[in-house]
């Protein structure tokens, strides 16, 4: 007796709907990666942050920890 797999398990498909689908797929992709990298250089990148002149009897500043090393 010979077990036979039912055609439920292999659905007929469109080898167009397949290509079109992977198409879009990889259009997407190109131009997420496209938004990513034009995104990249728009973004402002920080520069050096100024220092703020303070006087010996100024309050708290907001910084617990220094940054840079006396």
């Amino acid at each position: 007796m010979e077990t036979v797999m039912s055609d439920a398990f292999y659905p007929v498909v469109d080898l167009e709907s397949v290509r079109r689908q992977a198409r879009m797929s990889i259009v997407i992709i190109a131009a997420m990666a496209i938004g990513a990298f034009i995104l990249g250089f728009a973004t402002p990148i920080p520069g050096p942050q100024k220092a703020t002149i303070m006087d010996d009897g100024a309050a708290f500043s907001g910084r617990l920890v220094s940054l840079i090393d006396e």
